[in-house]
């Protein structure tokens, strides 16, 4: 059965983000997702305003429903931001909300690249020796 969405709760999830630029379809789905969410009203304020980004990406490459995006499209998505930071926030707001839609999509954290620090990297080369010593 679907849900039927009265124009106070459209008002309620306005109060989140602004919905201009995003289809009827997805601002109900958005709003179903709202009613659902558990969580703190920054989370939920934060969470949306990523998803409506990612809305207007989607309806910018002719993708109208959440529940047509493919894993690759999320990927290709991700791709546009640089930061790793900037893309696990997204992967952590969009996460549940792809659960919710049933969604099997598997996400991964992208992990920051360092080279691998040796521990002559960050001792002296006597405090390298001595702890040498200290072991044998």
């Amino acid at each position: 059965m679907k849900t039927v969405l009265s124009e106070q709760h459209r008002d309620n999830l306005e109060n989140y983000i602004v919905t201009d630029g995003l289809n009827h379809q997805m601002i109900d789905t958005m709003l179903e997702y709202l009613l659902t969410l558990r969580a703190s009203e920054s989370t939920k304020e934060l969470y949306l305003q990523r998803l409506r980004i990612f809305g207007l990406w989607l309806v910018k490459n002719n993708i109208r429903r959440f529940t047509d995006v493919k894993r690759f499209q999320f990927n290709l998505f991700l791709s546009g931001y640089q930061k790793n930071n900037t893309k696990n926030s997204y992967i952590t707001a969009l996460r549940p909300f792809l659960r919710f839609l049933g969604k099997d999509v598997h996400l991964d954290y992208y992990a920051e690249e360092m080279e691998p620090i040796t521990p002559s990297d960050v001792l002296t080369p006597d405090e390298v020796i001595l702890r040498k010593e200290t072991l044998v």
